[in-house]
């Protein structure tokens, strides 16, 4: 396979699916280009192209196609600056740095200082040069209190489109139409424009048409340019060749008006100037109320990706100590520090992570500074509102917040692979694709739409002047003008993304994070779901403990038991980890289809072979076990149980086992049982699903009657145990061959198989599981029928703007070619057909806007809240959050979310406003006060015990 290289880019002047489609032919004819992936809502694109290929080709060659993408541009920023703060230790240097940036108001729009990730982020009144950067650092450099600090610029600029110069250059051009053509329509009304037969007359008729001409330079010059591009260099037809036709043989006619008068017929000597103006005026406020509206909802998208870059620290201290199993506390608190961008770490690196700082990428804790625990703040990516204690041993994500002492961190990870940076990776590319099957038929419609208008125009105008009463040649030019005028493919282009990118966003904002924009089709289309049970629809324990060999205890068995499944993600890892917290050293391990096989270190240094799997596994290993195990074994599957075996390594036992044709490498030890407990939120959602006529599937690796128990008592009927990952897969693939759409649902741990196979993989966990290749990802269960609400509902708002846009567009063509006329002595004029063009797009992106209020209002009915209407409800739906935070800051005194260690969760994870962050306050509020402000923080009746939560230390 070639060698390849992906490049961002910003077409800030891209407006419809015309643009798209003129890019996407254009660069793909250069045989250079492998993939390109086109957003027009983002107005961002995202090339693959052959690796010898560099940047400014890609976007000269985008220029080339039209003259429209002169804007086009590397994601990179030259307003907003990005750098990383070192040497910034305490809260005190942050306020003090912001004072300064106060101070800088004349070179700075804004600024953020953020104290945990130690970033700054500045944006400039003027494009980035090097005398304003200049005067920044040196007023920084000059304050005695700051003089130690140094700023480091980040790779991290990002595009931030100027998108309110595209719009209120619309709207100038729009004013200058109107303005223009309001007198000109004045003096037409009062009849004060004679007719071309007279010299004062033809001298009038003159001057229009030269103002005009300058005002179709001034105000559309961009349209015809672009048409004129688009016919000579790739022979295509996109709207502005519809504008340009219809304008330019406005102008045209009224011009030979002038020039032959004695050539028409009397009845026709009226000259179109004016409906050049409007039309021209009616099109640029139709695009810049659509850019306007558009732009609203890139501001949402790109909140998402703005949320992950501020959550990623771009410093890291890295001590310069190796890491060996032996290291100690006192190795680790006086090892020296050197502060380093987080990318640049390796595995094994040691980092520091002091309280108020944030985690750089994924790691173990080796370390705690004066204590034995600390405390983690992960609500951001799991949506766990209570804080983490973390101990020796403790896994940590990225981006989490250290609220306790000062721990040391062995990556687990490079830096540039943690999954907080995967994250900001996936959000991007969001806003660069908005490819669906959908997308795909209105692509192949646009390219036959613009031919097939022009052909329209020329049959409807042959029409009248065949048929058409008199004088025909003043119906002819009036028909052809109207039909081509009337008609806009854009509106076909809006229809898909808008939608799209709104149920992302309202998704993100109910914990659910989609990593490709296609789920949203597929997630409303489907008809069967398969779930994988541990894990997932049940959160295992550790019920007893069995062993029957002399020398083995319960508890030693156990401790083996979780030393063996340390550090591994599957849910019956977390259930040992919850149960006994010391454990032996895991030199290494292997995964084996359903169970684990490794090496420990002993207390006595020595090393010992552990296999860990059901009886199947042991079989397969040729362990021998005897009927105390069995039995045992039969009395557990009676109670449903999940039944795990240990084994040991012993070689000295060899010739006792040679003559039973058993593998004398291990001998069995110990035996636990896990019960299922049904996750809380499992029945609720399995009913919910159900009624929904959706065909609901168990797909486990476990024991048949452990898995028939929890499938029974939820209701299940297909179940479908004892599968091996590969074989879960396989059975994915056979119900797709049914032309099912599916969805695999599972702890994205040991399904990753299967989700790749389903139409729609779901990984049920914090958001720290986008690491995995699922395409979505949920924190509970009942995330998937608010998944499937809102996808619905974004793909019912899709189908009702496409069917406007064809009803609209049919009707539209109907009235301007006449077909009326006979009925009702109706025609479409110019004008009027300009409007409907103008109107038709603008229609598409309100109703797109719409859709945030309609999955508000949905997601309430499906709560059992009654939800506000209409109006109220709109104005309600966007100042009941903003009014809440409000009033909780002024009522809760609020102080710093660095400074103070007193923390209030306040908000329900599941009602209509989901507050899963911690809200920080200065002294603990009266409980009557916060009671009194729950009632606007969600529509339910509001529970205290369930809403708010005071810190503690509880071990998630």
């Amino acid at each position: 396979m070639t060698d390849s290289t992906v490049y961002y880019l910003s077409i800030p002047d891209m407006t419809c699916g015309n643009c798209v489609n003129t890019i996407k032919a254009h660069l793909l004819a250069k045989g250079y280009v492998q993939n390109i992936e086109i957003n027009v809502l983002t107005k961002r694109c995202k090339v693959v192209v052959n690796k010898p290929i560099q940047p400014k080709q890609v976007i000269d060659d985008i220029k080339e196609s039209s003259p429209k993408f002169a804007n086009t541009k590397l994601l990179t920023d030259k307003r907003t600056v990005y750098f990383a703060v070192e040497g910034l230790y305490t809260q005190s240097e942050s306020d003090h740095l912001r004072a300064i940036f106060n101070k800088l108001s004349f070179l700075l729009n804004s600024y953020q200082v953020n104290f945990s990730s130690k970033s700054i982020k500045l944006e400039l009144i003027d494009d980035e040069n090097k005398e304003t950067l200049k005067h920044i650092f040196a007023a920084i450099q000059t304050d005695p209190l700051l003089k130690h600090i140094a700023l480091e610029p980040l790779s991290l600029q990002e595009d931030k489109e100027k998108n309110q110069s595209t719009f209120q250059h619309y709207f100038n051009n729009a004013w200058i139409n109107l303005g223009i053509g309001a007198p000109i329509w004045i003096i037409s009304m009062m009849g004060w424009i004679p007719t071309p037969l007279t010299l004062p007359g033809q001298l009038v008729g003159l001057s229009l048409g030269t103002l005009t001409m300058i005002i179709m330079y001034v105000t559309g010059r961009e349209f015809y340019k672009d048409a004129f591009t688009q016919f000579l260099k790739n022979r295509s037809y996109n709207m502005n060749t519809l504008i340009s036709l219809g304008t330019g043989s406005a102008w045209l006619y009224s011009m030979l008006l002038v020039a032959f008068p004695t050539f028409f017929p009397f009845a026709v000597l009226h000259y179109q100037f004016l409906a050049v103006n409007m039309i021209l005026g009616i099109i640029n406020l139709g695009k810049g109320v659509r850019e306007r509206l558009q732009e609203k909802t890139r501001a949402k998208v790109k909140s998402i990706e703005d949320m992950f870059i501020d959550l990623q620290p771009q410093q890291a201290n890295r001590l310069k100590l190796k890491f060996s199993p032996k290291i100690l506390i006192s190795d680790l608190k006086n090892a020296q520090t050197e502060n380093i961008p987080y990318k640049t770490l390796k595995k094994h690196d040691i980092m520091e992570i002091k309280a108020g700082e944030r985690v750089p990428v994924e790691g173990v804790v080796i370390g705690i500074k004066d204590d034995e625990k600390s405390t983690l703040d992960q609500s951001t990516l799991t949506g766990e509102a209570k804080p983490c204690v973390i101990r020796k041993g403790s896994s940590v994500h990225s981006g989490s917040l250290n609220r306790g002492a000062t721990i040391y961190v062995c990556a687990t990870r490079n830096g540039d692979e943690g999954n907080l940076t995967k994250l900001i990776e996936d959000a991007k590319r969001r806003g660069n694709s908005n490819e669906t099957s959908i997308s795909s038929t209105i692509d192949k419609v646009a390219k036959i739409f613009v031919p097939a208008i022009i052909t329209l125009a020329i049959l409807s105008g042959l029409g009248w002047f065949i048929w058409g009463p008199a004088p025909q040649l003043a119906y002819m030019i009036k028909s052809a003008l109207a039909v081509t005028l009337c008609a806009c493919p854009c509106a076909l282009g809006l229809a898909t993304p808008i939608s799209t990118m709104i149920s992302i966003f309202k998704l993100f904002k109910k914990g659910i994070l989609v990593h490709q924009a296609t789920v949203i089709e597929k997630v409303a289309q489907l008809d069967a779901i398969v779930f994988d049970k541990t894990g997932t629809l049940t959160e295992p324990t550790v019920k007893e403990v069995f062993t029957s060999r002399s020398g083995w205890s319960d508890k030693q068995a156990l401790k083996y038991f979780a030393s063996i499944e340390q550090g591994s993600s599957h849910p019956i890892a977390h259930a040992l980890e919850d149960t006994l917290q010391d454990t032996l050293k895991l030199v290494s391990v292997e995964q084996l289809d359903n169970g684990l096989e490794g090496v420990l270190e002993t207390e006595m240094k020595e090393h010992v072979k552990v296999l860990v799997g059901n009886y199947a596994q042991l079989q397969n290993k040729k362990v021998f076990i005897n009927n105390s195990f069995k039995n045992k074994e039969t009395e557990w599957e009676k109670n449903g149980y999940t039944i795990l075996y240990i084994a040991v390594a012993t070689p000295r036992e060899a010739s006792k086992l040679e003559a039973t044709g058993y593998q004398p490498d291990y001998h069995c030890v110990g035996m636990i049982a896990l019960e299922h407990n049904i996750r809380p939120d499992a029945k609720a959602t399995i009913e919910a699903l159900r009624k929904q006529n959706i065909d609901l599937y168990v797909l486990s690796g476990d024991n048949e009657a452990s898995t028939n128990l929890v499938a029974t008592q939820l209701g299940i009927k297909k179940v479908f145990a004892e599968r091996r990952p590969d074989q879960k897969a396989a059975y994915i693939a056979q119900i797709r061959k049914n032309k099912r759409i599916v969805a695999m649902v599972g702890d994205g741990a040991n399904d990753i198989e299967a989700i790749n196979k389903a139409d729609v993989g779901i990984a049920v966990g914090p958001w720290t599981h986008a690491s995995t290749r699922s395409k979505v990802t949920v924190q509970s269960l009942s995330d998937l029928t608010i998944l499937l609400t809102i996808s619905k509902q974004a793909m019912a708002n899709i189908h009702q703007n496409l069917l406007w846009t064809g009803f609209y567009n049919v009707l539209s063509l109907i009235a301007a070619s006449g077909l009326l006329y006979p009925f009702f002595g109706f025609v479409l004029n110019p004008v009027l057909a300009s409007i409907t063009m103008a109107f038709s797009s603008i229609f598409v992106v309100f109703n797109s806007s719409r859709l945030s209020y309609l999955i508000d209002n949905a997601i309430h009915q499906q709560e059992g809240n009654v939800a506000p209407k209409g109006l109220t409800g709109l104005l309600q739906a966007w100042l009941q959050p903003h009014q809440a935070v409000k009033n909780l800051k002024t009522t809760l005194n609020l102080g710093s979310h660095e400074d103070d260690d007193d923390v209030i969760y306040v908000g329900q994870k599941r009602g209509n406003l989901r507050f899963t962050r911690p809200v920080v306050v200065k002294q603990e509020p009266e409980e009557d006060a916060v009671e009194a402000l729950l009632p606007k923080l969600s529509p339910k009746k509001p529970n205290l015990a369930n809403t708010i939560r005071i810190k503690q230390e509880i071990a998630c």
